[in-house]
């Protein structure tokens, strides 16, 4: 437990907040906790409150005074007592998804050798299947993704790999084991979050890709869903439970919105984040490019729209793990989506984390909080100007490009350009990107983006050192982004208007001829005059596609030039 007294000048909120730090703490040091409880002590008497911290925020007892009420004592007394003989489930671990050793009384971190189990993963040829006869131990072994924070979807990552069955399991060896079946060994990914009740589900997306046949996207191999905070943790909403609240219109309209639910993705592949620092040049190119091809997969093909392009949701497959293999293309079939990726040719990444996404044909959720990751949100998107569009997302990418480049910073970058430019600092390049208020970031990315080739080319100066051939796909990416009509390489920041009178927007693939332009023969004749953007268009004349092709043919010639 976790516990704060109001010292001598503080005021309850003071105490409170320090007390919600102490939660944070105990979320980050022990993964599988769902909530965690509390007690804050007044300093103006012999008085009391219990709180509960979870992932929809934190509720308190009204303030017992255990020396003028018998009641309250009582009540204080009986908590107190009974807390020492608290399973793990009443401590509050989530413990229906897990085993973990004798020897520890909660599964409080990797050292508690936390184990879970699955029904065996098939690929077939169309998707993956499950074998419900046969169930698999899954170890995890590393923690390699934890979310701060307390009112989120509280994310956590593990590596995790398959446990042979024990030497007695030997006499079901001879049974064939399926193709593309899970064996010892191989590599994959368990992902705990707590989902807004109010957004799709990430299982179901990643679900939805498999159907879609969504490539350079990681494959979900088991999705299971655990606690609700509404009906498990909350007494199921009731009227009786509500009533217990002395704002019970309050709680019931907080609830509402903030309201999640615990989910357990199982995933292959397994890699390496672009912001790891030991990858080469080349693998990062190679991460970029398939971050680019599996977002394409997922908006054209699968009709999704990822909205949080970062560094953490790209991944580059490692050649040293073995991976599980993705679905195979049913033979003697036509790809429609080949002009996205040839299926034939491997990725050396993919793109992952469906938390935020959308199927691109809805409405966005309702759910609170800005799409994205701050530093990488598009301008548009961070004032919140525009619906999120693909060309958000691509925006996004050339962010990820940008910082990827740039951090580490290294000493060496800061005799390529005078102390005197404060643009870009020599050890912290993109620190106002991350640092700064909404306001600032956008003002920034536009005058020195957009605006200014020469405040770009500065930033350009700054990659570390291997990365001069991503100077020229940045600078491509930001011409394909926002070059103005007739203006050679001049960009500018163009706003979307109003709907498109030739017929249906394109929104992920579902348009009429998947390039979000109108069919030959009615072309706009005064396309040339038109300054506002189509919702399916990158930049003024140009669809989502025709962008993506650009992007995608200077990642290739950069990939190339690294190989050679």
């Amino acid at each position: 437990m976790i516990g704060e007294h109001e010292s001598i000048g503080s005021t309850t909120r003071d105490s409170f907040t320090q007390l919600a730090s102490y939660a944070e703490q105990v979320f980050l040091a022990q993964p599988f906790r769902i909530f965690v409880l509390g007690i804050l002590t007044s300093n103006v008497g012999p008085k009391l409150a219990f709180w509960r911290f979870d992932r929809s925020g934190a509720i308190g007892s009204v303030p017992l005074n255990y020396s003028t009420s018998n009641l309250d004592l009582l009540t204080v007394v009986s908590a107190l007592s009974s807390i020492p003989q608290m399973n793990a489930r009443r401590m509050g671990f989530h413990v229906d998804s897990i085993s973990w050793d004798d020897k520890h009384a909660y599964p409080l971190d990797h050292k508690s050798n936390i184990t879970i189990k699955m029904f065996k993963p098939i690929l077939g040829n169309l998707s993956v299947t499950v074998d419900p006869s046969s169930e698999v131990v899954v170890s995890l072994k590393k923690l390699v993704f934890l979310a701060p924070g307390i009112v989120t979807r509280g994310t956590r990552i593990w590596t995790g790999s398959h446990i042979p069955p024990p030497p007695r399991a030997m006499t079901f060896l001879t049974k064939k084991i399926p193709k593309g079946a899970l064996s010892s060994g191989e590599a994959i990914a368990i992902k705990y979050s707590w989902s807004n009740t109010k957004r799709a589900l990430e299982g179901d997306l990643y679900k939805l890709a498999a159907q879609k046949r969504v490539t350079g996207v990681a494959t979900i191999l088991s999705c299971t869903i655990y606690e609700n905070i509404l009906t498990h943790l909350h007494a199921g909403g009731s009227h009786t439970a509500d009533s217990n609240f002395t704002q019970a219109q309050s709680y019931k309209i907080h609830i509402q919105r903030q309201n999640r639910i615990l989910s357990r993705l199982v995933l292959s592949p397994t890699g390496r984040s672009l912001l790891d620092p030991t990858l080469s040049p080349l693998q990062v190119a190679e991460g970029l490019l398939a971050g680019l091809i599996g977002h394409a997969s997922l908006f054209f093909q699968g009709g999704i729209l990822h909205r949080d392009i970062s560094p953490n949701n790209i991944i580059v497959i490692d050649d040293d793990l073995p991976q599980l293999a993705s679905v195979p293309s049913p033979v003697g079939t036509s790809d429609p989506f080949a002009w996205i990726w040839p299926g034939d040719t491997p990725l050396r990444g993919c793109l992952i984390d469906l938390d935020h996404a959308i199927e691109a044909s809805v409405q966005p959720s309702g759910a609170l909080g800005r799409a994205g990751t701050y530093p990488f949100i598009a301008i548009q998107i961070l004032g919140g100007q525009e619906r999120h569009r693909y060309r958000h997302d691509l925006e996004s990418l050339l962010y990820v490009l940008l910082w990827v480049c740039c951090y580490p910073a290294v000493a060496a970058a800061a005799n390529m350009i005078s102390s005197a430019h404060p643009i870009w600092p020599v050890s912290d390049p993109l620190s106002q990107w991350r640092d700064g208020d909404e306001l600032s970031v956008i003002n920034h990315k536009v005058a020195c983006v957009i605006d200014s080739s020469r405040k770009f080319g500065l930033l350009l100066e700054r990659f570390r050192p291997g990365f001069e051939h991503f100077k020229r796909v940045a600078a491509e990416m930001r011409v394909t982004l926002w070059r103005l009509p007739g203006r050679s390489n001049r960009c500018g920041l163009s706003e979307e208007g109003r709907p498109n009178v030739l017929g249906a927007t394109s929104e992920g693939g579902n348009s009429k001829n998947q390039e979000g332009s109108a069919p030959p023969g009615e072309e706009d004749e005064e396309e040339e005059e038109r300054e506002w953007l189509l919702p399916e268009e990158v930049r003024l004349g140009v669809s989502n596609k025709q962008a993506f092709q650009e992007v995608k043919e200077a990642m290739q010639r950069l990939v190339t030039a690294l190989k050679n």
